[in-house]
């Protein structure tokens, strides 16, 4: 193998290497910007619906422990509530 054939395959692996690298570092950072975007996004949505429910009239919100604020819970027969909601909200048909 000539001089000038292995100059030319070690920069194309140089090449491939530093894109490789620069694919990965921003995947990462983007995904963890997503993350923390949609997690942010959830928060304040879960936060207004509590707040325009416990605006409707005869509504009594609970409070909750600040670990599971905004967390589904799953009551398998009938319905899905938000924790530090007083009414569950209704089950989509099957």
């Amino acid at each position: 193998m000539s001089f000038q054939r292995r100059v030319t395959l070690a920069s194309a692996a140089a090449v491939a290497v530093a894109v490789a690298i620069a694919s990965l570092a921003t995947y990462v950072l983007v995904r963890n910007d997503l993350h923390r975007h949609v997690n942010r996004s959830l928060q304040t949505l879960a936060g207004a619906f509590v707040q325009a429910e416990a605006r409707l009239p005869g509504a009594t919100v609970a409070s909750s422990p600040p670990s599971r604020r905004g967390r589904q819970q799953l009551d398998t027969d009938t319905a899905i509530s938000l924790f530090g909601s007083a009414a569950p909200l209704p089950r989509p048909p099957r």
